[in-house]
């Protein structure tokens, strides 16, 4: 369905609100770093393949699919197999507004309900919703955490230490 989309549409896409399946293949003249993520065989982690002609299934977004594909240095080989695209909009804005004015009725209705097992009812169902609301959506307003790692040299890197200035002072 991709590749059946004008120049246009396929930059909006992968420019839009995604994810995309994709197949891909390191150029056989690369000698740089991997620009896309792929599971790691059997962890539960990420490496970035580099060495040339490796192929590998993956998801990644659309700003790394478009990276790759117009990469300066070299194009990679990509071939788009699914995708999730979400519409224009601010689907999200939509649902923190509808659960704020769920919460604001169950609350109301927790405090004038008559039936004292009601009121407890709506209560509980009021501060399920506020959670929602706070560690749901809340969630993705937080600030990022900073995440410190390192990566091994590969084997045959060669390493140039750079000698000490042996400049003395005379006074």
């Amino acid at each position: 369905m991709f590749t059946a989309w004008s120049e246009k549409e396929q930059m909006r896409a992968l420019y839009g609100c995604g994810h995309w399946q994709v197949k891909v293949t390191v150029p056989d003249t690369w000698n740089h770093v991997g620009l896309l993520p792929a599971p790691a065989p059997g962890d539960r982690a990420w490496h970035y393949p580099a060495e040339p002609g490796t192929t590998f299934t993956t998801w990644a977004g659309g700003p790394e699919v478009h990276t790759a594909l117009t990469n300066p240095i070299q194009p990679w080989k990509i071939e788009i197999l699914d995708g999730i695209l979400w519409e224009d909009g601010k689907p999200l804005d939509d649902w923190a507004k509808k659960l704020k004015e769920t919460w604001t009725n169950l609350s109301a209705q927790a405090h004038f309900q008559g039936d004292a097992q009601q009121a407890r009812a709506a209560h509980l169902a009021s501060r399920a919703v506020r959670s929602i609301l706070l560690y749901g959506i809340g969630s993705f307003a937080q600030r990022p955490r900073m995440v410190t790692g390192t990566t091994p040299a590969a084997p045959s890197a060669t390493y140039r230490q750079t000698p000490k200035s042996s400049a003395s002072t005379t006074n």
